[in-house]
């Protein structure tokens, strides 16, 4: 499968958030996207992103088959490459469609932005797709940080 990477543009969003309403499907993640909630997050994270940090990949005949946009934050032992999305089609998974992605952004993160670390969020269990890949890579659980999430009603009302 022949891929082209290249930088993400306004015009892509639309079909970006077809893609990736698609990739987070129900059986995929559990979750439940809409083409309207899908470009939300991808609009927010293009604006977010630094220009050389978005990214996608079309296949032969041109179309959208994934993408990858994260940012960049100071840290304390220098810039680190954060959290993002990273979404490939289900129909392209496992083709190398992710690697591709994957090593371009982490590549510009290097040279770009002098990264030394890319901290991001990934779903469980450690046994399934994509934990277990990020983890082929050299990705680890930080036996410093641990992701919380609290609904926001709930904590008002404790404080």
């Amino acid at each position: 499968m022949h891929i082209i990477i290249q930088p993400i543009t306004p015009d892509d969003i639309n079909e970006l958030a077809a893609v990736f309403a698609d990739a987070y499907r129900p059986e995929n993640t559990g979750e439940h996207w809409t083409i309207d909630t899908a470009r939300q997050v991808v609009d927010y994270w293009f604006n977010r992103a630094p220009d050389d940090m978005k990214i996608l990949a079309r296949d032969e005949n041109g179309h959208i088959v994934g993408a990858f946009m994260a940012d960049i934050k100071p840290w304390w032992n220098g810039p680190r490459m954060i959290d993002g999305e990273f979404f490939v089609q289900t129909e392209y998974q496992k083709y190398g469609v992710g690697t591709a992605l994957m090593r371009e952004l982490v590549t510009r993160a290097i040279e770009n932005h002098g990264t030394e670390e890319f901290e991001t969020i990934t779903f469980n269990p450690a046994s399934s797709h994509p934990l277990k890949w990020y983890k082929k890579l050299g990705f680890d659980n930080n036996p410093v940080l641990t992701v919380i999430n609290g609904k926001t009603r709930e904590i008002l009302e404790r404080l």
